[in-house]
């Protein structure tokens, strides 16, 4: 389950890196009040979140593939599917926002 949603995240990455929203928008790419503070801040949140969720989504596909073994082997099924869900998954999704915010910070 998380090496399918790290694929789904790599995707996403990908599309964001090589078409990136041109203009600050309310629909498409990394949008906080401070990435949509100033043309500046949202290119420069665009490409790093960008670069951050490759490296998540790699993290998570091989943290699924490790996890993956116990599901093909039916045990611990519901700790390990709860250990995905609810812990890994929006951990990765919150270490993009704060690189992102950190990053924004540092270079503004």
């Amino acid at each position: 389950m998380l090496f399918l949603s790290g694929i789904l995240f790599l995707i996403a990455a990908v599309i964001m890196k090589y078409k990136p929203p041109k203009k600050i928008n309310s629909w498409y790419g990394y949008r906080t009040s401070l990435s949509m503070s100033s043309e500046r801040a949202w290119n420069l949140a665009q490409k790093h979140s960008a670069k951050a969720m490759i490296r998540y989504s790699l993290l998570m596909m091989l943290i699924g593939l490790f996890s993956g073994y116990y599901l093909i082997k039916d045990k611990y099924v519901a700790q390990t599917i709860i250990f995905e869900v609810v812990i890994i998954l929006p951990l990765c999704a919150f270490l993009v926002i704060l690189s992102t915010h950190n990053y924004l910070k540092r270079n503004l």
